[in-house]
């Protein structure tokens, strides 16, 4: 089976790609059919995803095989994977970029942003510089995006339009750290980041793009 037709076929039924992040490993003992009333959210009383239970019923109804089943959820942990490996790399670029412009090390950055402070306030003098600096990040994401086919010149556009503000308003807030909105999906943040400045790996056309969320 291609990697096409496997795609295809994952977004078949109830919208499979919701809820890859629960995808679990389809074997003999998870293919038979479950009633959705066994599913809350997106864990199954039974301890079976919803990606799991639906595929089951798709295999149960002659619609897949088992085989092409199995290939889906291996296509979908491969992909999974790679963009965790894409979302810690673009973190540790992102955290870099940061500790230079100031001058100093992640580490005492961190400890200061989970003690309240903002990024603005570790700055000092360098606010203005950072902001450049993470304002041409992103900047770089997005052409990339575009360059990529994810999203088109005019949604990168109304996007660029918004990014000095959404950069500048972060820097200078206090609080509990959230997470810049990006491409559906994100831009690269990974756990522990605690900049609020990022989120996780790019999502393609059509994702919607906004602000800060915490």
């Amino acid at each position: 089976m291609n990697k096409k037709t496997i795609l295809a076929l994952a977004a078949t039924g109830t919208g499979l790609s919701l809820v890859v992040g629960t995808v679990g490993v389809a074997n003999a003992a998870t293919t038979r059919p479950l009633h959705s009333a066994n599913f809350v959210g997106g864990v199954g009383f039974n301890g079976v995803s919803p990606f799991t239970h639906v595929l089951s019923v798709l295999v149960a109804n002659g619609t897949i095989t088992q085989a092409q089943s199995d290939a889906i959820v291996k296509e979908m942990t491969t992909e999974r994977t790679a963009q965790n490996s894409v979302r810690v790399a673009n973190q540790a670029e992102h955290q870099t970029l940061i500790a230079t412009t100031l001058g100093t090390d992640w580490p005492t950055i961190l400890k200061r942003l989970q003690a309240g402070d903002s990024l603005a306030t570790i700055a000092g003098s360098k606010t203005n510089a950072l902001i450049a600096a993470l304002v041409a990040e992103e900047t770089a994401e997005i052409n990339k995006a575009v360059t990529d086919g994810r999203i088109t010149a005019a949604q990168a556009a109304t996007i660029q339009a918004n990014v000095q503000a959404r950069v500048t308003a972060r820097v200078n807030a206090t609080g509990p750290m959230g997470r810049m909105g990006g491409f559906n999906g994100g831009m690269g943040r990974g756990p522990g980041d605690g900049t609020g400045l990022r989120a996780g790996g790019a999502g393609g056309p059509g994702s919607n793009f906004g602000g800060f969320r915490s």
